[in-house]
């Protein structure tokens, strides 16, 4: 199996990286825990499927449960799961600070917890280090559209210009002339349009290709 990748362009037009393209991860359906007790069924038979099914909405309700107390569930070769508290704005001053989620100012801006959320921290074999390692990659089939229709275009392109070439080398030469070959115009450098920057998250904006 590999993780596909597909492309999109970055529409954002405040963007460094504006009209670049870039890499994604496309994604299959989500996998419930039915789904994930029926495959692990299938790797080994020995469990029965209502059985592991049983144990992952424990472990579900538990993971959750640990976390809104203060205790990060690690799973071996996986991730550690913890609760975190998000907050944007701050206080303007510690004797200002509440517990209360979604506070806001004087003026009704929000300040403080705005909210208790779940993240997961990569462990064992699923840090980046190991997955990048190990990863098998493939376009999607849209990326491949993508690419092969710009890959036209550029062959295109060069072909056209050695053709213009062409034509005035032997205009030049049946014509008897000094030598100087007039394409109708000096060409000029056109200039980076993205100037010289970019953003490796490709900004906001991004359509997919």
């Amino acid at each position: 199996m590999a993780v596909t990748v597909s492309l999109k362009q970055n529409q954002n037009a405040h963007s460094t990286g504006y009209k670049k393209w870039y890499p994604r991860a496309k994604y299959g359906r989500i996998i419930n825990i039915a789904g994930l007790a029926q495959h692990i069924h299938d790797h080994h038979a020995i469990y029965p499927e209502d059985l592991v099914r049983g144990v992952l909405q424990c472990a579900t309700r538990c993971t959750r449960e640990l976390m809104l107390e203060g205790y990060p569930v690690k799973f071996d070769g996986l991730g550690i799961f913890k609760a975190s508290v998000e907050n944007e704005h701050g206080f303007n001053r510690p004797a200002n600070a509440t517990l209360s989620i979604g506070g806001t100012d004087g003026q009704g801006r929000p300040v403080g917890i705005q909210a208790i959320k779940m993240i997961c921290q990569a462990t064992g074999e699923f840090t980046r280090k190991e997955l990048s390692e190990s990863s098998i990659l493939q376009w999607s089939d849209l990326a491949e559209s993508i690419i092969a229709e710009d890959k036209k275009a550029l062959e295109g392109f060069a072909a056209g210009g050695n053709s213009g070439e062409n034509t005035g080398e032997n205009s030049g030469g049946n014509t008897g002339g000094t030598g100087n070959i007039s394409t109708g115009g000096e060409s000029t450098d056109n200039p980076d349009p993205d100037n010289g920057g970019g953003d490796d998250n490709g900004g906001s904006g991004l359509n997919e290709g």
